[in-house]
C-alpha cells in the first residue's frame, strides 16, 4: 500500500512513548508542536495514520520552514525523484500520528546556524538528550537495521538509524537536485552524550549559513589599461539589512492571505515596508528577539490573535541578494517600465519604422549579485524588436497564397506560428504560440470561472473594449508552463487561446534578418556605442532618484545606488604569434583574414577527384566557379590535379529535393574515389540543404560543400567568395590551414562541448564533443550525443570522451599531459549538477585510461550571454568610452565572490559595444594559474578556420557549436563515423 504526500514518518506504540520524551527534553529549549485532526508538520514532513508498510513521499525542495516550526530544522534530505522511507516490521504495526519535530533553538547549535540562545544557556546544556532516551530508543531499535531511512526528493526528516545495527546507512540523504542531508544520529546526537555540545564542523554547508571564503584569482600578465565596468555599487546602511523572523499564529490561521491582514494592522510595530510568505518575515530593522502581539481574528471577532514574532538572523549579503534583485524589480514597476521576459521596457518612448512595420523598444537589463567588491548592480541597455503586423495579416497572406489548398494553408500557417513569441498590446504579455486550434474561431464560446458561457468576440469587447474584425480565423493555443501539483492536489492546467487579430510577433523573421537595408536600420537603435550605453545606465539612475516611491522604497531597506560605473584596471594580452605555413607567420596582429587568403596554407590537401552537381540553368556558373576555384587554389597551395566532374541535376523545379537526392545518390554509388562534393542549389530550401547533409553525412560518407546559386552569380565578390570557400574545403578535407605557437612542452588536448536544443521542443537535443588532436591543434576529433528534448547536461559522455582519447592516443602515440574542456551552454543554476555529472565523467575516463599518470584536467564553462559590459578609457578624454582592445582580462572587484572566474574580450568589435565573454573555472586538479588559463582561452580563440581572426569563444566551443547546429537542425542522426576526424561540419 503506497501513499503520497510530502513525507511520513510511523512509529511503534513503544516509541511514541520515547518519541513523547524527545518532545519534552525538545521542549526545554523553546520547541514548539502543533497538532491539528491527528496531522503535525515540521520542516516539510507530514504525519497522517496510517497502516502501510512503506510509503513514499514526494517532498517539497524548498527549505523555508512552515507557519509553526522553527527554521532551524533537523537534516533534510533535499533533493528530485521518488522519495522512499523504509521502515522496520516492528515499528510500524500501528496507526500513529505522531511525526518528528524539531526543536526550535537549541538544535541551531547542532546544525551550525548561528544560536539566538543566551551564553549562560548554552553553557549549562551539557547534553541534548540524556542517556535513558537513548538506551530506551536502542532497545526498540536493535534489530530493526535502522528506522525511518529517507531517500530522494523534497525534505523528509527521520529518525535515526540504530547506531549499533549493522546497517550503517545515513539517516537521511537527498538525490537529484540538491543536496543529501546527514546522519542526524551519527554526527549530532551521539557525540552530545555525557559531553558537551559543540558546533559541528564548518563543512556542512546544507545545514549551515555561514560565510563561504572568497575566492581570489588574478593573473599578473599583460598590459595594464584602465577600463569602467556598468556595475554599480549598493550600500546598505550599517543600521539597516535584512532582518528574518519567524511568526506563530495562536490560534493557527490556515489563510496566508488572513496572516498578512493581521500583521497589517501592527504597523505601528512593523512599519510600511516589509516583506511576509505566511512564515518567514523580513523587516528592515530589527525588533526584539521575542515581540509578542494581540489582534482580534477576522473571522471571529470574539476570538483574540496571539502573534508570536521570533527573531532569526541579520542575513548575511550573500543571503539577500535574491531579495534585492525582487525589490529592484518592484522599483522598475514604479518607474513605469513594462516587463518582458525578465527585462523592463519603456513602451513609452517607442523607435518606430513604419516603412519595415517595426517598432524597437527600449530598455534595462538587471541583476543584483554580491561580486568580490562587494554588492552591486549589473545594469546595461536591452531592446525588443516588435512588428506592428499581427499573425492575422501572416494568416491572410498565406490564405491568398493557398487558397486553392486548403491542407497545405493549415501546414504551413502552423510551421510558421508555432513558437512565435507574440505580444498582445491589451495586456501586454508575451505567449509563446505552442498550437493552432482549427476548429476554434472568434464565435466559439468558452465558460468563466463563474459557470457562465461567453463568446470570444464578446469577452474581448467586454474586458479591452475591442472589435474582432475577422469571425472567421482559427484561434492560437498556449499551454502556460505551470507546477501541475498544488500541495499534494493535481492542478487542472488550461489553454490559453490567443486571437491572431490581437497577437503581434517580436523579434524578426529570416527574411528580414537577411534584408541588410532594415538590419542596417535597425542598428541604428539597437547597436549601442559605449559612449550612449553609458549615458543610458546614468540616465536610468537618475530615474530612480527622481521617483518619490522607487526612492522610498530603497531608503526603508537602507540601500543606496552609487554613481554609474567602476572603474578599474585591466590587463591586454598580447595575441599570439600565428603560423601560416613555414615561411610566414603573423605576430602582433589580430586580423589576418587576407594574409590566409593570399598566402600558402599551412596543411594543404591534393585534390585529385571531385564532382559539382548542378541544375542546368547552374551550369554556366558552375563553369566560372571550376575556373576561379582553380585559382584560388593556386595562391593558397592546393595542387588541383582535375577539374570537377559536373552532373547535372534534371526534373521538375517543383521537385527539387526528389531530383538533387536522387542524382546525389545514383553519381555517389558510381564515383568511388570522390574526394569531396559541391552542390549548386537554386534557391535556399531548408529541405534540400538538409536532404543533401542527411546523403552526405549518413548514406554515403563524403565532405559536402553547399552553395547557393546567387552568391556565386555576384561577379564583383566572387573571387573573395571562392577563396574563402577554397579554404573551407580544405579543412573538411582534413587541412590546416594556420596554427598558434604555445610555449608549452606539455602535450594539449582542448576539449570543445556544446548542446543545441530544437526551438520547437519537438526533436531530441544533441552534445557535440569536438576535440584536438595535435601539438598543432590543427586536427580534430568529433563526437555527437543525442539527449532527451531540452536536456542541457549530459549524462552519456563517458563514452564519446573515450573515443576522444583513444584517437589523441592514436595519433600522437602517448595521453595527453593536459586536457582543458570548454564548456559552453551551462548557466550558473546548473555549475553544480555539471560538476557532478560531465566532470566526473570525465575524470573517471582519465582514470581509467592514464592510471597513476593522470592529465591535468581543467574543465571552464564557457557563458556568451551576459549582462557584463567592459569600456575603455580614452588616455586623452576620461569622459570619452571606447571598445577595449581584444586580449583584454578582467579578474577582480566585478568577478563572482566564490568562484574562479574572470571576463575575456577576445573579438575585434568595430560597430556598437563589444560583449566579453565569462569563463568560470568549475574543476582544476592542477592548481592551474589565472595567467594561463587566461592565454588558453584567448589563444585558442584565433584557431576558428572560418575567421581569419580571433572569435568571441575558444575554436573547440564554436566547432562543438556548429556541429550540434547541423546534426539537430538539419541531419537529425548519427552522422557517419567515417567522418569523426574532419570538420565536415564547417
Amino acid at each position: 500500500m503506497t501513499g503520497r504526500g510530502r513525507g511520513r514518518t510511523l512509529l511503534s506504540p513503544e516509541l511514541e512513548s520515547v518519541y513523547a520524551e524527545y518532545l519534552k527534553q525538545c521542549s526545554q529549549y523553546g520547541g514548539t508542536t502543533e497538532s491539528s485532526s491527528g496531522s503535525q508538520e515540521t520542516g516539510g514532513i507530514e504525519s497522517r495514520p496510517s497502516t502501510s508498510s512503506s510509503s513514499s513521499a514526494v517532498g517539497v525542495a524548498d527549505s523555508s520552514p512552515k507557519s509553526n516550526v522553527s527554521p532551524h530544522a533537523l537534516p533534510l534530505a533535499r533533493g528530485r525523484g521518488r522519495a522512499r522511507q523504509w521502515t522496520s516490521q516492528q515499528s510500524i504495526e500501528t496507526n500513529s500520528p505522531i511525526g518528528i519535530l524539531s526543536p526550535s533553538t537549541l538544535p541551531s547549535v547542532i546544525v551550525g546556524a548561528e544560536s539566538n540562545q543566551p551564553t549562560e544557556i548554552l553553557q549549562e546544556s551539557q547534553t541534548l538528550f540524556d542517556a535513558d532516551f537513548v538506551t530506551k530508543f536502542r532497545s526498540l531499535t536493535t534489530n530493526s537495521g535502522g528506522v525511518g531511512n529517507t531517500y530522494g526528493r523534497g525534505r523528509n526528516i527521520s529518525i535515526p538509524p540504530n547506531p549499533s545495527s549493522s546497517d550503517t546507512s545515513e539517516g537521511s540523504f537527498g538525490r537529484g537536485r540538491g543536496r543529501g542531508g546527514v546522519d542526524f544520529w551519527k554526527k549530532f546526537i551521539e557525540p552530545g552524550i555525557g559531553q558537551p555540545l559543540a558546533k559541528p564542523q564548518v563543512g556542512v554547508e546544507d545545514f549551515s549559513v555561514l560565510e563561504q571564503e572568497v575566492v581570489v584569482r588574478k593573473g599578473e600578465n599583460g598590459k595594464l589599461i584602465p577600463v569602467v565596468a556598468n556595475f554599480i555599487r549598493l550600500s546598505v546602511a550599517k543600521e539597516s539589512g535584512l532582518f528574518e523572523y519567524h511568526v506563530d499564529f495562536e490560534p493557527l490561521l490556515e489563510s496566508v492571505r488572513t496572516r498578512r491582514y493581521i500583521l497589517r494592522n501592527h504597523e505601528a510595530v512593523l512599519g510600511k515596508i516589509r516583506t511576509f510568505d505566511g512564515a518567514k518575515l523580513y523587516l528592515p530593522f530589527k525588533l526584539q528577539d521575542l515581540t509578542v502581539l494581540n489582534s482580534p481574528n477576522p473571522n471571529d471577532p470574539e476570538q483574540s490573535v496571539r502573534i508570536t514574532i521570533r527573531f532569526i538572523k541579520k542575513n548575511q549579503m550573500g543571503e539577500c541578494v535574491h531579495f534585492y534583485n525582487v525589490l529592484l524589480r518592484r522599483i522598475m514597476e514604479k518607474l513605469g517600465l513594462q516587463e518582458v521576459n525578465r527585462n523592463f521596457y519603456d513602451y513609452r518612448t517607442i523607435y518606430r519604422l513604419p516603412q519595415y512595420k517595426i517598432e524597437i523598444w527600449p530598455g534595462y537589463v538587471t541583476a543584483v549579485d554580491e561580486v568580490e567588491g562587494g554588492l552591486m548592480l549589473c545594469c546595461d541597455v536591452s531592446h525588443r524588436v516588435l512588428r506592428t503586423a499581427t499573425l492575422l495579416d501572416a494568416f491572410n497572406d498565406m490564405r491568398s497564397s493557398f487558397d486553392s489548398n486548403p491542407s497545405r494553408l493549415k501546414q504551413e500557417y502552423t510551421n510558421y506560428v508555432v513558437s512565435q513569441i507574440v505580444l498582445t498590446r491589451y495586456n501586454n504579455r508575451n505567449y509563446r504560440v505552442d498550437d493552432v486550434a482549427w476548429d476554434l474561431t472568434p464565435k466559439s464560446t468558452f465558460e468563466l470561472s463563474n459557470g457562465e458561457k461567453i463568446s470570444y468576440m464578446n469577452y474581448y469587447k467586454q474586458q479591452y473594449d475591442i472589435t474582432i474584425t475577422d469571425l472567421e480565423q482559427p484561434l492560437l493555443v498556449h499551454r502556460p508552463k505551470q507546477n501541475k501539483i498544488e500541495r499534494g492536489r493535481h492542478k487542472v492546467l488550461e489553454l490559453v487561446c490567443l486571437i491572431p487579430e490581437c497577437s503581434f510577433m517580436t523579434g524578426l523573421t529570416t527574411e528580414l534578418a537577411k534584408d541588410h537595408k532594415i538590419m542596417k536600420d535597425v542598428a541604428e537603435y539597437t547597436r549601442v556605442p559605449p559612449n550612449r550605453r553609458r549615458l543610458a545606465v546614468k540616465e536610468y539612475i537618475n530615474k530612480i532618484r527622481d521617483n518619490d516611491e522607487a526612492s522610498e522604497i530603497l531608503n526603508a531597506w537602507g540601500l543606496s545606488i552609487e554613481d554609474g560605473g567602476i572603474e578599474l584596471s585591466g590587463r591586454c594580452i598580447a595575441p599570439p604569434t600565428i603560423i601560416l605555413n613555414e615561411n610566414k607567420s603573423i605576430k602582433g596582429q589580430i586580423d589576418f583574414g587576407n594574409d590566409s587568403a593570399n598566402n600558402p596554407c599551412l596543411e594543404p590537401i591534393p585534390i585529385n577527384d571531385w564532382a559539382i552537381f548542378c541544375n542546368s540553368i547552374d551550369k554556366p556558373r558552375a563553369d566560372t566557379f571550376v575556373q576561379t576555384y582553380r585559382h584560388a587554389c593556386r595562391k593558397i597551395g592546393i595542387e588541383l590535379k582535375t577539374d570537377a566532374n559536373v552532373c547535372i541535376v534534371y526534373g521538375e523545379r517543383h521537385r527539387l529535393v526528389e531530383n538533387f537526392s536522387q542524382t546525389l545518390i545514383k553519381h555517389l554509388n558510381i564515383m568511388k574515389h570522390l574526394q569531396f562534393v559541391v552542390v549548386i542549389v537554386p534557391a535556399e530550401i531548408t529541405e534540400l540543404y538538409a536532404a543533401i547533409k542527411r546523403i552526405c553525412c549518413i548514406d554515403r560518407p563524403i565532405p559536402s560543400q553547399v552553395i547557393l546559386s546567387k552568391t556565386l552569380g555576384n561577379e564583383r565578390q566572387l573571387r573573395i567568395i571562392v577563396a574563402k570557400i577554397a579554404l573551407q574545403i580544405n579543412c573538411k578535407l582534413g587541412g590546416g590551414l594556420w596554427t598558434i605557437r604555445i610555449p608549452l612542452v606539455e602535450k594539449i588536448m582542448f576539449v570543445g562541448i556544446d548542446v543545441y536544443h530544437d526551438p520547437r521542443n519537438k526533436n531530441a537535443s544533441v552534445l557535440a564533443l569536438v576535440a584536438s588532436l595535435n601539438e598543432a591543434q590543427t586536427k580534430y576529433y568529433s563526437r555527437i550525443v543525442s539527449q532527451r528534448t531540452h536536456q542541457e547536461v549530459s549524462d552519456s559522455l563517458r563514452a564519446v570522451f573515450m573515443d576522444c582519447m583513444n584517437a589523441y592516443q592514436q595519433r600522437c602515440g602517448a595521453w595527453p599531459d593536459r586536457v582543458v574542456v570548454f564548456r559552453d551552454g551551462v548557466g550558473d543554476g546548473q555549475l553544480e549538477l555539471t560538476k557532478a555529472t560531465e566532470v566526473t565523467q570525465m575524470l573517471s575516463v582519465l582514470g581509467r585510461n592514464c592510471g597513476d599518470n593522470l592529465p591535468k584536467f581543467t574543465f571552464v564553462v564557457v557563458q556568451k550571454r551576459i549582462s557584463c559590459r567592459i569600456f575603455a578609457q580614452d588616455p586623452y578624454n576620461s569622459s570619452n568610452y571606447t571598445n577595449p582592445p581584444p586580449g583584454t582580462v578582467l579578474d577582480h572587484t566585478v568577478t563572482r565572490r566564490h568562484l574562479f572566474d574572470f571576463f575575456l574580450v577576445s573579438q575585434l568589435v568595430r560597430q556598437g559595444t563589444v560583449s566579453p565573454t565569462h569563463y568560470i573555472v568549475l574543476d582544476d586538479n592542477s592548481n592551474v594559474k589565472p595567467d594561463l588559463i587566461q592565454k588558453f582561452a584567448f589563444a585558442n580563440s584565433f584557431l576558428y578556420y572560418n575567421w581569419g581572426g580571433p572569435i568571441r569563444v575558444p575554436a573547440v566551443c564554436q566547432y562543438a557549436h556548429k556541429l550540434a547546429f547541423v546534426v539537430g537542425q538539419y541531419i537529425k542522426d548519427s552522422p557517419s563515423q567515417e567522418l569523426n576526424s574532419q570538420l565536415y561540419y564547417l
